[in-house]
C-alpha cells in the first residue's frame, strides 16, 4: 500500500470542501479532508475510496495509480449565485493560465477553456503544484469543471422539476441518471432541452435508469 494524497471540490467550481469522509472499502479506513480540502490515505491500485459529506451526493474514486486525486461532489441542492460571478472568475483563471504560458507550458498547443475559479491565484499554485504534469492536469480538471458548469446552467433542477413533476430524492436520481453530455447540450436551445428532457422522462417512468434519448427523432 502507499499514501495518496486528494484533493475535495464542491462540482462545478473549485470551492473545497472540509471534513468529508474518505473511505476505502477495502480496509474500511476513514480519514476526513481538512479545513483545504485535502486529505492522504493509503491505499493500493484496485482500491475504491467512497467520498461522503452530508449535503452532498456519495461518490466512488477507483484507485488505478498514486497520483493526486481531484474529487468533485455533486450537491444534492443546487444553488444559483454560480453564474453572478462567471466574469471575475474567468479572468482569475485566465490570468492563471497566462503565467503557466510565460513558463513554456501550452499544453500541447491547444490551451482548454477554463473558467469558475473561487481560489487565490496563490492557493491554485499552492493545490495543484508547479509542475509541468501537475500544471496539465489542472488545466484537463479545470476543463472538465467549466464543461459542467455549462450543462448545469441549461440542465437546472427548476427545469427538470417544471417538466416532469419530480421533487426531491427522485428528482435527484432522475437529473443524475440522465445527465445530457456537454457537447449535445451546447448546441440545443431551451426547446431541445425541454424535448430531451420530456423524453427522458418516458423512459425514467418505464425503466428507472438511462437509455439513450435522441430528441431528433420526433416531437414530444
Amino acid at each position: 500500500m502507499e499514501s495518496v494524497r486528494g484533493i475535495v471540490f464542491k462540482k462545478g467550481m473549485l470551492e473545497k470542501i472540509a471534513d468529508a469522509d474518505i473511505t476505502n472499502l477495502k480496509t474500511n479506513v476513514t480519514t476526513k479532508s481538512n479545513l483545504y480540502g485535502e486529505f492522504n490515505t493509503r491505499v493500493s491500485v484496485g482500491d475504491t475510496l467512497l467520498i461522503n459529506k452530508e449535503g452532498f451526493t456519495p461518490f466512488k474514486q477507483p484507485i488505478t495509480s498514486f497520483s493526486t486525486l481531484y474529487i468533485s461532489l455533486l450537491p444534492s441542492i443546487t444553488l444559483n449565485q454560480v453564474t453572478i460571478k462567471g466574469q471575475t472568475k474567468k479572468q482569475e483563471l485566465d490570468e492563471v493560465m497566462g503565467v503557466y504560458r510565460s513558463k513554456g507550458l501550452y499544453f500541447d498547443g491547444k490551451p482548454p477553456p477554463l473558467a469558475y475559479v473561487f481560489n487565490p491565484l496563490t492557493t491554485i499554485n499552492e493545490l495543484f503544484g508547479k509542475t509541468a504534469g501537475q500544471q496539465r492536469r489542472f488545466a484537463q480538471f479545470a476543463k472538465n469543471e467549466n464543461e459542467a458548469t455549462q450543462v448545469d446552467r441549461k440542465y437546472t433542477p427548476d427545469l427538470v422539476s417544471r417538466t416532469t413533476g419530480l421533487k426531491g430524492d427522485s428528482l435527484r436520481l432522475f437529473m443524475l441518471s440522465y445527465r445530457p453530455a456537454h457537447d449535445d447540450i451546447v448546441k440545443w436551445g431551451d426547446y431541445e432541452v425541454i424535448v430531451y428532457i420530456k423524453k427522458s422522462y418516458e423512459s425514467f417512468k418505464k425503466t428507472g435508469f438511462i437509455t439513450p434519448v435522441n430528441i431528433f427523432k420526433s416531437n414530444p
